[in-house]
């Protein structure tokens, strides 16, 4: 058993949603949205972090992260759960945080979305964007959608994420999760290679570049597509950046699902917008 398996456990026998590590600290759980002192541990040095963390990565993701000081990957738990982790480079040394990601996918009716939003479910073909800030349930939205369809469709879904997060199961559908770095290269030659594994549904875990949005916008019309963003403004301000894509790409029109979600303690609230948005050369 890694040696962090203790701390993650803690996070989840305190119904906390991250653990945050970072060298010069004591170790700190998010809880109810406040960060918390973990009690009973000293504060991580350097050395003594990155041991803890070496365990629980493989080595081309130790040598990823001592090149680049950043790496993303998941770590799980049997009986505990599914961890998204990210490691960093901070100016006392190594840090670390990690998202518990719950072991039950939720349905969209447990998460109290507009109903509107399980019409997302049943599209033949489209763009659909999520948007929102860090924390504010994009994957969590995503992955409620992904199961609807995969409850009513026989369809094949294929999810292109950085790392995979929740876990599906086969149900009608068949389902595809690939990883960028274990199974893919990148999210643009992911999604060129998801047309021709004959994919229906193809859920992109971000939105990064170019190459990629540009990708998912040009052939939209003939998939569906669950794209998450990460956009960490107002609704609005998701607008330019993709419009100018389309413009370039000469793509006619496209439609955007987007929700601001604030989740206080013990309550969330969302506010839902939906906005056809035509290219210029559309109107040309």
């Amino acid at each position: 058993m890694a040696r962090i398996d203790q701390l993650l456990r803690y996070v989840k026998d305190q119904d906390g949603s991250d653990l945050h590590l970072a060298a010069g600290l004591r170790p700190h759980i998010r809880k109810h949205g406040q960060l918390e002192e973990i009690p009973n541990w000293q504060a991580f040095t350097d050395s003594s972090l990155r041991e803890l963390l070496r365990e629980v990565a493989s080595e081309g993701q130790w040598s990823h992260y001592e090149q680049t000081w950043d790496q993303d990957l998941a770590y799980a738990i049997e009986g505990v759960g599914r961890f998204r982790v990210n490691y960093f480079n901070q100016e006392n040394g190594a840090g670390a945080v990690f998202r518990l990601i719950p072991a039950k996918i939720k349905t969209l009716d447990e998460l109290g979305v507009p109903p509107a939003l399980g019409a997302l479910a049943d599209l033949e073909q489209g763009l659909v964007l999520v948007t929102g800030p860090t924390g504010s349930g994009k994957s969590t939205t995503l992955a409620a959608i992904i199961n609807r369809i995969n409850e009513t469709s026989a369809k094949h879904i294929v999810t292109i994420e950085d790392p995979v997060e929740f876990v599906h199961q086969n149900k009608k559908c068949t389902i595809s999760q690939r990883e960028i770095g274990a199974n893919a290269k990148s999210f643009g030659s992911a999604l060129r290679a998801a047309i021709r594994q004959d994919a229906e549904v193809i859920l992109v875990g971000e939105m990064r570049d170019f190459e990629t949005i540009s990708l998912a916008i040009s052939r939209s019309s003939s998939k569906i597509r669950h794209c998450r963003t990460s956009f960490a403004k107002p609704i609005p301000r998701c607008s330019p950046r993709s419009s100018r894509v389309v413009s370039n790409r000469g793509c006619r029109q496209w439609t955007t699902a987007c929700w601001h979600w604030r989740s206080p303690a013990g309550s969330s609230s969302r506010r839902p917008c939906r906005k056809r948005l035509t290219s210029s050369a559309s109107k040309s």
